[in-house]
């Protein structure tokens, strides 16, 4: 699709750096089906419950565990011989990919904080914008991956992420819709409002960095 010839491996003289790269990619999939939970556990038992709390110290370990990875991949890109332009790269794409294992912990938090309203009729339309903005996570992850060890999948990936980020934007227009809709108080309805926009990012966030990678992927096109 970029005119790329064969498979390549932009990190093939570092593989323990890639090594780190696809571990680290590993916790962001993982932050991401513990944010679910999280919400699962919210509605099934409150969101100060031992359950919601024990999930939130999951997620907020798998955060901490990320930006370890995250230092050490950033102290490798500066140890080995890689380009400087590649190296740039990729410290601004794993930045882009923190803000997403941050917004999940950030999120938590505030759940457990704010103790936002969320009516039992709301669940199975969250449910469904939350199935669409990980899908859209999971197709970013699968592009990262692709953009360090197969550069001509990662047109197919970022079609497929760009394409869930909007079904996405649906699904968070009908959640809204029904919230507003409802006899709920204003208050509520903007607190709760809030948390609908903050899901909503993490699929901007996952088509912000396909962008990137897309970008990333013509620089180096054979």
């Amino acid at each position: 699709m970029f005119g790329l010839k064969k498979r390549i491996s932009l990190l093939s003289n570092s593989e323990q750096t890639e090594s780190k790269i696809q571990l680290y990619l590993d916790k962001l999939t993982k932050s991401q089906l513990i944010f679910n939970l999280l919400w699962a556990n919210f509605y099934k038992y409150g969101p100060r419950s031992k359950q919601a709390i024990s999930t939130l110290h999951d997620l907020s370990v798998n955060e901490s565990e990320a930006d370890n990875l995250k230092r050490e991949i950033e102290t490798m890109l500066y140890q080995k011989t890689l380009i400087p332009d590649l190296r740039s790269d990729v410290m601004t794409l794993l930045e882009h990919l923190d803000k997403i294992i941050n917004l999940h912990e950030e999120m938590g938090i505030h759940i457990k904080i704010e103790q936002p309203i969320f009516k039992q009729d709301f669940e199975p339309a969250l449910q469904m914008f939350l199935e669409q903005v990980t899908a859209a996570v999971d197709a970013m992850v699968l592009c990262v991956r692709s953009f360090f060890s197969d550069l001509e999948r990662v047109r197919e990936y970022s079609e497929k992420t760009i394409f869930f980020e909007s079904e996405a934007d649906k699904a968070c227009t009908a959640l809204k819709m029904m919230i507003f809709d409802s006899d709920m108080k204003l208050v509520e309805k903007v607190q709760t409002r809030y948390f609908i926009d903050r899901i909503d990012e993490l699929a901007n966030l996952a088509e912000d960095t396909v962008d990137k990678i897309v970008v990333y992927t013509l620089k180096r096109a054979i």
